[in-house]
C-alpha cells in the first residue's frame, strides 16, 4: 500500500498525540469509513483532542480513513495477508510504537467487510451503460409550438462497475441536440472501429 506523503505526514502528526486523542480519531475515522452517513466535520473531534490542533487532527483523521480505504481494497478476503503486511509497513515507516500499530489493525481488520461494503456501493469507477431508450415528448407547449420544435427524452439504464441494481437517469433534449448526440456517437463508434482494426487511434477526449 503506497502512501501519499501527506498521509504518512497525517500518521507520523499520530505518534506523539495522548491516548485519548488518538482513540478518538481511529474511532471516528473507522465509524465513518464504514457507514457513511455517520460522516461528521472533523471540527467535531477539537473538544476530544485537546492536545492537538486543528490542523493535527484533520491531517491524522485523514490519514487513518485513507489507511483503512486502502487496506480495505487490498485485502479482499479476512484471510488475506497481502493487506495486513502493506498496513503495517506503512505504520513502521510513520514510526509508529507497536502497541498503537496492533490497536488500530485490529480495528481495521475489524471493519474491512463494512469498509468494503461501502465501496461497493459507490463503485471504483464510472458507471456502465446497460441500456438506452427514448421517446418524444408530446406536451401542449410542444403542440402549440408546431411540429418543428419537438423535445425528446433519453433514458439511460446504468449499472455501477462494481454491480448491483440499474438505475435509470433521464435526460430531455431537442431535435438538434438529439441528432448532435447521434453524430458524436457514430464518430465515436466509427474511431472504436478504426482502432480496433489498428487503422487509426482514438481522438482525444
Amino acid at each position: 500500500m503506497e502512501v501519499p506523503e501527506q498521509h504518512l505526514q497525517g500518521l507520523k502528526m499520530m505518534v506523539h498525540m495522548s491516548e485519548m486523542s488518538f482513540r478518538a480519531i481511529m474511532k471516528q475515522a473507522i465509524l465513518e469509513g464504514t457507514d457513511s452517513s455517520q460522516r461528521q466535520h472533523v471540527s467535531s473531534l477539537l473538544a476530544t483532542c485537546s492536545d492537538c490542533d486543528a490542523p493535527t487532527v484533520r491531517a491524522a483523521h485523514a490519514a487513518l480513513l485513507a489507511s483503512l480505504v486502502e487496506h480495505a481494497r487490498h485485502a479482499p478476503a479476512a484471510a488475506d495477508t497481502a493487506g495486513q503486511v502493506l498496513l503495517r509497513d506503512a505504520l513502521t515507516a510513520a514510526a509508529w510504537p507497536h502497541h498503537r500499530q496492533v490497536v488500530l489493525m485490529e480495528a481495521i481488520s475489524q471493519a474491512r467487510g463494512d469498509t468494503r461494503s461501502q465501496l461497493a456501493s459507490i463503485g471504483h469507477g464510472c458507471d456502465k451503460l446497460v441500456d438506452i431508450g427514448w421517446r418524444e415528448l408530446v406536451t401542449v407547449q410542444s403542440s402549440l409550438a408546431g411540429p418543428g420544435s419537438p423535445e425528446f427524452e433519453l433514458t439511460l439504464v446504468t449499472r455501477a462497475t462494481a454491480g448491483g441494481d440499474t438505475r435509470e437517469r433521464v435526460l430531455t433534449c431537442s431535435r438538434e441536440q438529439l441528432q448532435d448526440t447521434l453524430t458524436a456517437l457514430r464518430r465515436a463508434g466509427k474511431a472504436l472501429e478504426m482502432f480496433s482494426e489498428g487503422t487509426a487511434a482514438l481522438p482525444e477526449r
